[in-house]
């Protein structure tokens, strides 16, 4: 018995087919390439994201080729190419982390080292696109911004807590990464410009990426209830996600890297000496 099926029915099950082969071709690619392949990470990831955004068809189950699955395994592969920093990002979580008893910040430090590896990868990985590649390097732009700002977010969050109770008191580097941390994230996550109060009138701005007319130009006043900053954004020469930031209280712009964050981060958990905040309270 012939069965009519409609057109978001066929459309429906013509996604599902693909999702399958995608999922079968990478798994595949996976199994047989080395870890060592600086491409191979940012492929699969970004195949995965593609796929899922463009199929919108339930998760593929049969044969555990879901797409959390495919994830899972790209994470994993990540952490195999960055040992050596896996490693310092646990030994950091359990030293950070073991400051502030009965919390879960040893996770969320593991959490942010995590995504600072696929981060890693997908920069080393990074290549100047050819212009038959045009589309594709979009998309690839597009889901490392989305997880280094993800990331931004995390690790603003973590530093500002070493900040607050005075856990590393006295750190110059603390305080510095602190600043630049709050320079990207407040425009990333409050859409303004960080310390706009300290601003002394309008700010004249143009607009990134400019239109080349005259609405580009346009004055930013922490006064107006609809202002906004949206911060030029750019990839540097490392692969990695660089933000262009205003420093209102020192009266300069410059770029920010993530990957020089993350670096400083690092190397900062790993030797500055961090009090306990209950020895902090008992003083």
């Amino acid at each position: 018995m012939n069965v009519a099926t409609s057109k978001p029915q066929r459309d429906m099950a013509k996604d599902g087919a693909i999702s399958v082969r995608l999922a079968s071709e990478v798994k595949a690619e996976l199994e047989k390439t080395a870890v060592a392949d600086h491409r191979t990470l940012t492929s699969l990831v970004e195949k995965i994201l593609i796929e899922a955004l463009r199929s919108g068809s339930r998760r593929q189950q049969s044969a555990g080729l879901d797409v959390a699955g495919l994830i899972a395994a790209a994470f994993q592969q990540a952490s195999h190419r960055q040992q050596p920093l896996h490693q310092s990002w646990i030994k950091i979580s359990f030293r950070v982390g073991s400051r502030l008893p009965q919390s879960l910040l040893s996770f969320s430090i593991q959490q942010l080292g995590t995504l600072d590896l696929i981060l890693r990868c997908m920069e080393d990985d990074f290549v100047v696109p050819a212009q038959s590649e045009a589309t594709e390097s979009i998309l690839r732009f597009h889901f490392q911004k989305l997880l280094s700002d993800l990331w931004i977010g995390s690790a603003y969050e973590i530093v500002r807590l070493m900040t607050e109770p005075k856990f590393m008191p006295g750190s110059d580097a603390l305080i510095a990464l602190a600043h630049d941390l709050r320079m990207v994230r407040v425009p990333l996550e409050k859409h303004a410009i960080a310390a706009e109060k300290k601003l002394k009138g309008p700010l004249r701005m143009r607009k990134s990426p400019p239109k080349g007319d005259e609405s580009d130009e346009y004055l930013y006043s922490a006064d107006d209830p609809t202002r906004a900053h949206i911060m030029p954004t750019g990839i540097s020469s490392r692969g990695s996600v660089m933000w262009q930031t205003i420093d209102v209280s020192a009266g300069k712009e410059y770029w920010i890297e993530r990957r020089e964050i993350s670096e400083r981060m690092v190397k900062l958990f790993e030797l500055e000496p961090v009090a306990s905040a209950k020895s902090e309270r008992s003083k």
